[in-house]
């Protein structure tokens, strides 16, 4: 398997495919989305119509059923959970994984979708960091961004969670679509959010 980018960034794309430059994030895009919309909206099934939403339920649980994806992720590993990065492929700042989302909300899919970031503690420290995390999802929002959820925990604080979960039984973590309380989680849940980049606000 040719291996490719742990994460498409705006603009990975027109280097691939030069002729989607013009389409991308346009009408082509829009229409596309709209077929299908319509097809699965058609499919009234006992409550009535279906529309699509990009999420991801029990990622950790589908991974061990998936094959390897393209973006290195290896066979029985975590898939993403909804717009968010494979666990540690988000190398490149919260901003640009941001950027990247925005691009699928400008899509307006009709359930929505939801994006997962981890911040390091020490990133929303006092005012200052307060004022930067605000920053940082007003700048979500007016992007068209709609549900943007985090985590802020640091890696140490986890791992010690795991070995000492007496100590921690009210240390609350989101998983994907929920929040719980990590040391509930089985090992496998535990070792995917530990494995989710740990972001800064610089």
């Amino acid at each position: 398997m040719i291996r490719q980018p742990d994460f498409i960034s705006p603009g990975m794309l027109d280097e691939v495919r030069p002729d989607v430059r013009e389409r991308s994030g346009s009408a082509v895009d829009e229409a596309v989305l709209e077929t299908f919309n319509e097809g699965l909206s058609a499919q009234v099934l006992r409550v009535g119509p279906y529309y699509p939403g990009i999420f991801t339920f029990h990622h950790v649980s589908r991974g061990v059923r998936s094959s390897a994806s393209p973006d290195g992720r290896r066979a029985g590993d975590p898939v993403s959970t909804h717009l968010s990065p494979v666990a540690g492929t988000d190398k490149a700042g919260p901003t640009l994984t941001v950027n990247s989302a925005l691009k699928v909300y400008a899509l307006l899919p009709p359930e929505g979708t939801a994006l997962d970031l981890r911040f390091h503690p020490t990133a929303l420290m006092g005012e200052e960091g307060v004022e930067k995390l605000e920053s940082f999802v007003k700048t979500f929002m007016s992007g068209g961004g709609t549900v943007v959820q985090f985590n802020v925990v640091d890696s140490e604080t986890l791992r010690d969670a795991q070995a000492n979960p007496e100590q921690y039984r009210s240390l609350l973590v989101r998983v994907w679509g929920f929040s719980a309380y990590f040391t509930t989680l089985t090992k496998e849940y535990q070792d995917e959010i530990i494995a989710r980049t740990m972001h800064g606000l610089d």
